[in-house]
């Protein structure tokens, strides 16, 4: 045995550098660490080994809502195919169950499907981004389109008629289209479609009514323009109407185009290429910011001609879906055959009970009158006799993860969307909710007993709620700035939470009083991660300085004997001794968000920057330690937490604001060893 200071995790496969004893300074930790006693290098072997579980993606909660064109169809089965996060997904609402399209590699911005909606195409972002082109029914890919480096991205696809061509619009500054044979995996034709910056394109439609298949429209900012082989008329807005950001777009049999307006219009275009008419429809709804910057009205998203080519279905910010009489080849006011208000069930930032839902993506079932539609709280709808949602979603970023200790497979989750939800893991369903008026929520924590849930908030404060009724019970004014994590006691008798004002603070949680007891000081940075030791008495707290620290919570000052055999209740920091392989060389500090051990202490797991969930064999002490990688997060992961039980891992997605419920089955049970990878081979 050598005791000396030592300059980075141990290698894998050298059993004599593992059965190093003393401090060791590793990157990105700021002072170091120290082996426990006793350490003998046997469990690095471990750590150097592949892991002995897997994640399996079972569910994901959440729908891309920030798609500028139609991103959710029915399928020729009646599947639900739409987009979340970096995934393109297929619904099965009968067994409510789902299936995965891991193609991608970031954000999925738009979707597509044949006519005989039997092919799905998805683009994403990405500076050579790629559109695949794959099967609904068994998730395999049919042709992946690589475009050139600075594209950044594919904000609108389409196919024709026929299903042989697919158009592609870039986010590069000329917004470029892209018209591709994708059987062949040729580009038969390339052109400029807007000189601005991105996004200005909204969206492409292939006109399928009229005699060139190869003929389409493109709409965004100011303008329309139809395309011919290549070359394009651009549509004339006035005089009936002023130049508006155009919304949504849909071919009659007519030849007429129908265009929705941000002030919640549809506009009517004649054969000449020019709006002959505006035709009120649905409210303007609330202002919000265009991805370019400017304020404006979300206004009419979703126009959607159903199979008979005679009934057209409008949607906007009001709630309503109207069906018109379009076969008369045109379409008036007069033409309202009805309409149908959809009310949300859940509650609302607000409190209110019920809710008008923002509509964003719109398809009819074929041979039916039932429809979907995609709204701009991340939920799915499904409207017939008897509307309901189908998935559930957060509307703003999502950091907060918990379980609940006792009900089995219940968990919870908060976003800033001023929301807390509560799921249950063996339905895949939502159980209940509550909204916090004004109180972004960042970060959730349930006491021991389960009795309590804790939210921490943008704002400093925390709500205290009562973990079944979710009726609030306190709240805690504690923190100049956001609370970034917070955990009861493991005896229950005392709430810890920390924050970007560089402070922790500890409360009396007996009998709900919460009466500060401490406030730890020490840390120069954002105190990002809080853990208990077993025995409640220690408190230890990881900052962006990459800096650890122990107070006692009775006191509030810091402990300063070295804690290397200290027993922790949880290890959710980033940084110490039993996690100092899961940094990839090069790594800034930033690049891990947060992590998570197993009950049973075989397995942590971490979030990244990059979309990805790893899984590593714990402790994770060896350099390059091997990783089972869960994919379908787009950039930043912002948070992981295994079950009681270990058996299932949630991952919440940040600004994807998906919910994903990962299996994660232990070492008895088979796992694919292709998913193992290192971490820096």
């Amino acid at each position: 045995m050598r005791s000396d200071i030592r300059k980075g995790a141990f290698v894998g496969g050298k059993r004599r550098d593992a059965d190093f004893q003393g401090k060791i300074l590793y990157p990105p930790c700021r002072k170091g660490v120290f082996t426990p006693s006793g350490w003998d290098g046997s469990e690095a072997a471990r750590s150097a080994s592949a892991p002995d579980a897997t994640l399996e993606l079972e569910f994901v909660h959440g729908y891309a809502r920030d798609c500028n064109a139609n991103n959710l169809h029915y399928t020729n089965t009646g599947e639900v195919v739409y987009c979340a996060a970096g995934l393109g997904v297929v619904y099965d609402k009968d067994a409510h169950s789902q299936r995965f399209f891991f193609g991608h590699d970031d954000d999925v911005k738009c979707v597509a499907i044949t006519r005989e909606r039997d092919v799905v195409a998805t683009g994403q972002l990405g500076r050579a981004p790629i559109v695949c082109v794959w099967d609904p029914k068994t998730c395999e890919t049919l042709a992946t389109l690589r475009h050139p480096p600075g594209t950044r991205g594919i904000a609108a696809v389409g196919f024709c008629r026929e299903s042989r061509l697919l158009a592609c619009v870039g986010m590069d500054n000329n917004h470029t289209i892209f018209v591709w044979d994708w059987r062949r995996g040729k580009i038969v034709a390339e052109c400029k479609g807007w000189n601005d910056v991105p996004p200005k394109v909204y969206g492409v439609v292939f006109d399928p009514f009229g005699p060139d298949p190869s003929a389409f429209v493109t709409y965004g900012v100011n303008h329309v323009k139809f395309w011919t082989n290549a070359a394009f008329d651009s549509g004339k807005f006035g005089p009936v109407c002023d130049k508006h950001a155009v919304t949504a777009a849909t071919f009659l049999p007519s030849g007429r185009l129908l265009t929705g307006t941000p002030d919640g219009a549809i506009a009517v275009w004649g054969k000449d290429r020019r709006i002959v008419r505006v035709v009120r429809a649905h409210a303007k709804g609330p202002v919000v910011l265009r991805e370019d910057g400017p304020p404006t009205h979300h206004g009419v998203r979703c126009l959607k001609l159903r199979g008979d080519d005679k009934t057209l279905l409008s949607a906007g910010a009001d709630g309503h879906v109207i069906t018109w009489d379009v076969s008369s080849g045109d379409l008036k006011e007069t033409g309202v055959v009805g309409a149908v208000a959809v009310k949300a069930d859940t509650v609302t930032p607000g409190g209110s009970s019920a809710s008008a839902p923002i509509f964003r993506g719109l398809d009819c079932m074929p041979g039916c009158d039932v429809f979907i539609a995609g709204t701009r709280g991340s939920d799915v709808w499904e409207v017939d006799d008897t509307p309901r949602v189908l998935i559930d979603g957060h509307e703003a970023s999502l950091s907060g993860v918990c379980w609940h200790p006792t009900t089995p497979g219940e968990f919870a989750t908060a976003s800033e969307g001023e929301l807390v939800y509560v799921w249950c893991a063996r339905t895949k369903r939502l159980k209940r909710a509550v909204g916090l008026p004004g109180n972004k929520a960042r970060c959730v924590g349930f006491s021991p007993d389960g009795s309590r849930l804790a939210v921490g908030c943008v704002d400093g404060g925390v709500h205290v709620l009562d973990a079944k009724s979710l009726r609030r019970l306190k709240i805690i004014k504690t923190h100049a700035d956001v609370v970034t994590d917070l955990k009861f006691s493991p005896c229950g008798s005392m709430l810890a939470t920390c924050s970007a004002d560089q402070f922790v603070d500890v409360f009396d949680a007996k009998l709900d009083a919460y009466k500060r007891l401490s406030r730890c000081a020490g840390h120069s940075a954002t105190v990002r991660h809080l853990d208990w030791s077993a025995d409640s008495e220690t408190l230890r707290s990881v900052c962006s300085a990459y800096e650890i620290l122990y107070f006692s919570p009775a006191s509030g000052k810091q402990v300063m004997k070295n804690q290397r055999d200290q027993k922790w209740a949880t290890w959710t920091g980033v940084l110490g001794f039993d996690v100092m392989g899961i940094w990839p060389d090069f790594a800034d500090g930033t690049d891990v968000n947060a992590i998570d051990r197993t009950r049973s202490g075989r397995h942590v797991a971490t979030a990244d920057d990059f979309g990805g969930v790893k899984l590593f064999n714990y402790p994770c002490v060896v350099q390059d330690a091997p990783y089972v990688l869960g994919r379908g997060h787009s950039s930043h992961v912002m948070n992981v937490r295994f079950s009681p039980d270990d058996g299932t891992l949630i991952s919440v997605g940040g600004k994807d604001r998906c919910v994903f419920q990962v299996r994660s089955p232990s070492h008895w049970f088979p796992y694919d060893r292709d998913r193992v990878v290192n971490a820096d081979p």
